[in-house]
């Protein structure tokens, strides 16, 4: 909906307004170096904005003609730099695993990198309450798949809403609250790479989704 939308816009846009203020400090510190590279920063958030107003039409869709083999490290750290402008880095204990030395997986990496956002924005809501905010991405080799997990020890979700959790319109947020894409679109986006999103697990200590890709041997286009 226009709520979902909107935010997926705002989230590179509040990225773009926290690397311009701190350009600008730098700036007045004569710290030209690092102010250029808030400036390149900029530029590439702002494509990336540009880049997801083009694909927002398209995201449900199953359309094949934007898959590429890529690292997954790639697609994780461009949303976490998305989601800097939400403080994720310092407000929360954030950790990150990767087992493998590579994971190359064929998807859509801007819209692997929306559900990604979408699930670190919905961890990130969930640990509000929490004393010790804690989320974590981990991705591990499972055969011929890549899983990629992402946990927060927040308030979890019910045994009845887990069952519609994944249903188009879905949503336990109130108006006013980050939406992201609905993990609606994002199951779908992920079927679209012949994978799977879950909820592994969620209880009072937290809830742990996972995002299940068939693994590439070679990152050939």
């Amino acid at each position: 909906d226009s709520a979902g939308i909107a935010h997926e816009i705002n989230q590179p846009l509040s990225a773009i307004r926290h690397y311009a203020r701190n350009g600008e400090r730098l700036i007045k510190a004569q710290r030209i170096e690092e102010a250029e590279g808030n400036l390149h920063q900029i530029s590439s958030l702002t494509m990336r904005a540009i880049t997801i107003i083009k694909r927002l039409k398209s995201l449900a869709k199953d359309d094949q003609q934007n898959l590429i083999s890529i690292e997954l490290s790639n697609v994780v750290n461009s949303a976490l730099e998305v989601l800097i402008g939400d403080k994720l880095l310092t407000e929360k204990e954030l950790s990150i695993n990767y087992h493998q030395d590579q994971n190359i997986v064929r998807v859509d990496p801007i819209q692997l990198e929306q559900v990604i956002i979408n699930l670190l924005t919905n961890a990130m809501d969930s640990v509000v309450a929490t004393t010790e905010k804690k989320i974590q991405i981990e991705c591990k080799d499972s055969q011929d798949y890549v899983l990629i997990y992402v946990r927060d020890n927040g308030c979890g979700i019910s045994s009845d809403i887990q069952e519609r959790i994944f249903d188009p319109f879905f949503t336990t947020k109130t108006r006013g609250q980050s939406l992201g894409l609905g993990l609606s679109i994002s199951y779908n986006i992920i079927q679209n790479f012949a994978g799977k999103l879950s909820i592994e697990r969620s209880d009072a200590f937290g809830t742990s989704f996972c995002i299940q890709l068939p693994k590439v041997f070679s990152k050939m286009k």
